[in-house]
């Protein structure tokens, strides 16, 4: 089990911690995918509405501490989901 949290370049936008993974598309070659999220990660959705259309990290670790971030973009905060390039897990 991994945990997942989006960091917006957008300025003054929280980091987007601790989601639940609801679909995950695997980013291949260079082919995109997405990952959807459950909206149930308690923070005011109007907060952070700005990343809508940014650039943004998201972050994933295993239970055994190992790290991986996948460039993307916020294509929107109720539910959450991000746009990920195909860059692939780093």
């Amino acid at each position: 089990m991994s945990t997942y949290s989006v960091i917006s370049d957008a300025a003054g936008v929280p980091e987007m911690a601790d989601l639940d993974v609801a679909y995950i598309n695997e980013p291949g070659g260079r082919e995109g995918g997405y990952i959807a999220f459950s909206n149930d990660f308690g923070r005011d959705p109007i907060t952070y509405e700005p990343a809508v259309g940014r650039r943004c990290r998201v972050v994933r670790e295993s239970d055994a501490g190992v790290r991986q971030e996948c460039g993307g973009a916020v294509e929107r905060i109720s539910p959450v989901r991000v746009a990920l390039d195909g860059g692939g897990w780093k």
